[in-house]
């Protein structure tokens, strides 16, 4: 697990670096300038495009379809 809710997040890239991290399976990113102007879907949508392998995000759980759509992005 790794909580980064109100961090100071403002790039999309900085996830990136997270993908070394194999074991990770859940995320929160909630209050992060990086999800301005977004609305939740989106934005799980985004970390998943990042994180394939997490099983949930901001405290839900991801579903096929959600993986899916992501890996399209």
């Amino acid at each position: 697990m790794l909580y980064l809710s109100n961090n100071a997040i403002k790039e999309w890239g900085e996830l990136d670096k997270l993908s070394a991290l194999p074991e990770l399976r859940e995320v929160l990113f909630i209050g992060n300038p990086i999800y301005e102007g977004m609305d939740r879907a989106a934005a799980k949508l985004q970390v998943l495009k990042r994180l394939p392998r997490v099983a949930k995000v901001d405290n839900e759980m991801v579903i096929d379809a959600e993986r899916e759509a992501a890996s399209k992005l």
